[in-house]
């Protein structure tokens, strides 16, 4: 298994150039207390996290809303650009540059989408939060209409806005998030070393009961499941 997630630090940036979390010793057990514990202190909205409807929504679902079985999925789709080469500041990802990312065979059945655009790799510059691309609030139709089974959307992006583009940002999650059919993103993602294949995922959100979002682990597995002998 190989996990997707960055771990929270002191350091971990935020959309906007926003508070970072707070990360400091509780009892120190070199300081004669009887045990080790931290003092952790962020938003819902930090590290690699997803977003539920009610971060846009005030009557959308939030993360206890959903059953544990959501959290886990088999049909995953991997999509690779290279930003390093294309990337304008506050540039808008569509539908048209996704389309050409497909493949020929489309997985109707695709629960997961994972898009790798490189960006992950500037992500110790503050060009990762300020100037970072977006989507375009087209893309979640397009993936709606492609794959309607899709309940997933992760990227190496701090967020699907854009920070130079922040109206076109907030409709981008509104249109992700709309009722009919929600398309939770998953934001910040560690995709630096994505392989072309994964067998099955498991996001783990940090369950905070009516939570707007939630910083989360993610897991999976390399290319094809091996049957137990």
């Amino acid at each position: 298994m190989i996990n997707l997630s960055y771990p929270l630090c002191n350091d971990t940036p935020v959309y906007g150039g926003g508070n970072s979390p707070v990360i400091k010793p509780g009892k120190r057990i070199l300081e004669g207390d009887s045990c080790n514990t931290l003092k952790i202190s962020l938003t819902s909205h930090t590290g690699t996290h997803i977003d539920l409807p009610a971060h846009f929504d005030a009557t959308g679902k939030t993360l206890t809303d959903y059953p544990p079985g959501f959290w886990f999925a088999k049909k995953i789709e991997c999509l690779f650009m290279d930003m390093n080469k294309t990337f304008l500041r506050g540039e808008l990802i569509g539908s048209a540059r996704i389309e050409q990312l497909i493949r020929d065979n489309i997985n109707y059945e695709t629960e997961v989408i994972l898009l790798k655009t490189g960006f992950c790799e500037k992500r110790e510059s503050e060009i990762y939060w300020k100037e970072p691309p977006g989507i375009e609030p087209n893309l979640p139709d397009f993936l709606r209409e492609t794959f309607p089974r899709l309940r997933f959307f992760g990227m190496d992006l701090i967020s699907v806005s854009s920070f130079a583009n922040r109206d076109s940002g907030r409709l981008v999650h509104k249109a992700f998030l709309k009722h009919s059919h929600p398309i939770l993103p998953i934001e910040d993602m560690n995709l630096c070393s994505l392989p072309e294949i994964l067998s099955n995922i498991i996001i783990a959100p940090l369950y905070i009961k009516d939570a707007d979002g939630a910083p989360c682990t993610v897991f999976a597995n390399i290319g094809s499941m091996q049957s137990p002998s």
